[in-house]
């Protein structure tokens, strides 16, 4: 609880600074520039001194036609909302930013309703409370090809997805059941403390490691708000690895030509990189968890996982 309120109290003390900083170059700039009508939305002068407010809501309306426990429509959303900083623009240390965000879901999920399936319908299905989802401070060196998270921080949004998983409604293109079903990991809707690194020496190659609590507790009864931030011994320490390889990426052409002032913009044919195959990618990953487990065959509790 300590590091999540030094992060709120970090981020309302900066979010002053940057919004009388910003008021004073506006004005200093206005008072040389008469002729021109500055923008005074609070959100523009903020967002100048990278601070910026993400807010996204989701709404799903399901149904079951056939089959399960009943047939039945429900209608569900998920509401994100949090801030973000930019420190490099805000206070000029280089590399360093900030994110906190909460959830607010809602509604009934098709899965306790009508459908009782085993990995849950929809991805944004969850209990409905508010609840903190992450809070971390992240430094980049290198120019971002080394970077280090430290906080409230997620597996799934790290580790194990695929980069077109999002375009499905299904929460089978999320964490995979492997990592779901075996272990109690920080996946939505509940982040965990943790510390995680990466390091990206190239557009095409990465790798990252992260070590977290081993227990996140019940999203719907003993960690209803996502406020429990300490490491206990008896839950043991969760750790997963991860390498990948894009192949074909855009990311990995040439880079777009630099033109004068005076030239034509160039078309998106003429600067857009030219794949000779399809993109892909290649990820080979692993993780353990040192806490007790029970099999779910049966037979006694043993350590690690």
């Amino acid at each position: 609880m300590r590091m999540v309120n030094w992060v709120l109290i970090t981020a309302m003390a900066t979010m002053i600074s940057a919004i009388h900083n910003a008021e004073a170059q506006q004005d200093a700039s206005n008072a040389s520039r008469a002729e021109t009508k500055p923008d005074r939305n609070p959100l523009n002068v903020l967002k100048d001194q990278g601070i910026t407010f993400p807010a996204t809501l989701t709404t799903d309306v399901l149904g079951n036609v056939t089959g399960g426990r009943s047939q039945r429509a429900i209608w569900e959303s998920l509401l994100k909302a949090g801030i973000r900083i930019d420190f490099e623009k805000t206070i000029g240390v280089k590399g360093l930013s900030m994110s906190v965000n909460a959830l607010y879901p809602q509604g009934s999920g098709l899965t306790a309703e009508a459908v009782r399936d085993f990995n849950t319908l929809s991805n944004i299905d969850e209990y409905d409370s508010v609840r903190l989802y992450e809070a971390w401070l992240q430094q980049e060196f290198g120019d971002g090809k080394f970077s280090i998270r430290l906080g409230q921080i997620l597996a799934d949004a790290e580790f194990f997805s695929s980069d077109y998983g999002a375009l499905f409604v299904n929460s089978s293109f999320g964490a995979v059941p492997i990592v779901s079903r075996n272990l109690n990991p920080p996946i939505f809707p509940v982040a965990a403390p943790g510390l995680r690194l990466r390091t990206s020496p190239s557009r095409s190659f990465y790798a990252e490691a992260a070590i977290f609590s081993g227990n996140v507790g019940d999203p719907g009864i003993d960690n209803k708000h996502n406020t429990q931030f300490a490491f206990h011994k008896a839950d043991g320490a969760l750790i997963f690895a991860e390498m990948g390889y894009k192949m074909n990426s855009k990311e990995n052409g040439p880079a777009t030509p630099v033109t004068s002032d005076d030239a034509p913009e160039p078309s998106d044919a003429q600067t857009a990189p030219k794949p000779s195959a399809l993109p892909g990618s290649y990820k080979l990953g692993a993780y353990y968890d040192s806490g007790m487990f029970v099999d779910s065959g049966g037979g006694a509790a043993h350590h690690g996982d």
